[in-house]
């Protein structure tokens, strides 16, 4: 016999973190923090620089993640940086 819980972990779906609740936040602190920018504005001449992000991967986290489950105590990461990362890339 299977179990009910067996059941609900199959039946599971999970989601990608997708909140743009830190778009806003990410953009003040490459501002305010970083300086790597000046404007707000300036973010979207940057980002349109690179063709892609390569292989650099930025989660913010700031406030935790929210999905699949809130985890509140998550933190910030950046990986795949390399020499020829540019601002663009995080951006």
């Amino acid at each position: 016999m299977i179990s009910q819980k067996t059941i609900d972990l199959l039946l599971a779906h999970y989601a990608l973190e997708g909140s743009i609740a830190a778009a806003g936040s990410v953009i003040r602190w490459l501002r305010d923090n970083l300086g790597l920018i000046k404007t707000s504005s300036d973010a979207e001449a940057l980002a349109s620089q690179v063709p892609d992000s390569g292989s650099f991967v930025f989660v913010p986290a700031f406030n935790g993640l929210f999905a699949p489950r809130w985890r509140p105590d998550a933190r910030g990461t950046m990986t795949g940086i390399t020499q020829v990362s540019l601002v663009g890339s995080l951006v």
